[in-house]
C-alpha cells in the first residue's frame, strides 16, 4: 500500500531530525576530544624541553620568590652580562622565569 505524501515527509523529517542529532553529539565529542589532545601536547612539550648546563645552572641558583638582576646571575655563574642576558631571556621564553620592571631595571624571578 502507499502511503501518503504527508506521512512519507513526516518519517523522512524524523529520519533526518535523529541522524542531524547523531551527528551533532558526534561533533561536540570530537571537538571534546580534540581539546583533551591539545592539552595533552602543550603539557608534553613542555616537559620535554631540553634545557642547557648554563640555563639549568642558573635556575638551581636562583631561590624562589627572590628577585635577580642579570649582573647578580652574571657574577654567581662566571659569565658576562649580555650572555647572562639572553640566557635570561631563553628562560622567560621557556616560562621558567618571568621578567619584572623595564629595561634598565629588569628583575627575573624564577617561576
Amino acid at each position: 500500500m502507499v502511503q501518503p505524501a504527508s506521512e512519507n515527509a513526516r518519517r523522512l523529517a524524523a529520519l533526518i531530525s535523529d541522524e542531524l542529532k547523531i551527528s551533532i553529539e558526534s561533533a561536540n565529542s570530537d571537538e571534546k576530544s580534540a581539546d583533551k589532545s591539545a592539552d595533552s601536547n602543550i603539557e608534553s612539550a613542555d616537559s620535554m624541553t631540553v634545557l642547557t648546563k648554563r640555563q639549568e645552572q642558573i635556575l638551581t641558583i636562583m631561590e624562589d620568590g627572590r628577585e635577580y638582576t642579570t649582573e647578580a646571575i652574571a657574577g654567581i655563574i662566571g659569565l658576562k652580562g649580555p650572555r647572562t642576558r639572553q640566557l635570561m631571556n631563553e628562560l622567560v621564553e621557556l616560562g621558567k622565569v618571568e621578567s619584572l620592571g623595564t629595561t634598565k631595571d629588569r628583575r627575573y624571578r624564577k617561576k
